[in-house]
């Protein structure tokens, strides 16, 4: 199993830049995991993707023991580490679901993975 941030995951969907490299990485597994946050951002960013035209109708739980987790990390980062709540709550879930690396192509997620203890990997790099 790999886990896959929203960015990611909307790459195995929808032909946009590096989307490829991702579905191709995401064939190499038996799973893809994200969080229930990511899936309510996937479905957003596939229901903007319909109403911009780019595609027609046709796609792991949030816990109070996750968020009190997002907490806890969050007072432990670094005051110059810019972490959204979206990248936290994608680094928690990965890191509680004992996950050595997150795939994505957001560089803010990306840097603040190694804060976590996870390995930020991102394959459509210059794509």
């Amino acid at each position: 199993m790999i886990y896959f941030d929203t960015a990611y995951l909307l790459k195995c969907y929808v032909k946009e830049p590096g989307w490829a490299e991702v579905r191709e990485l995401a064939g190499q597994h038996e799973r893809v995991a994200c969080s229930s946050y990511g899936k309510m951002e996937l479905h957003a960013a596939l229901h903007r993707k319909l109403r911009e035209r780019e595609i027609t109708k046709g796609q792991l739980a949030l816990t109070e023991s996750v968020v009190a987790s997002v907490l806890s990390e969050l007072k432990n980062l670094p005051g110059r580490l810019f972490v959204r709540t979206a990248d936290a709550l994608h680094l928690v879930t990965a890191k509680d679901k004992r996950f050595r690396e997150i795939y994505s192509n957001d560089t803010h997620l990306l840097a603040a993975a190694p804060h976590f203890g996870i390995e930020g990997l991102n394959v459509i790099a210059g794509a």
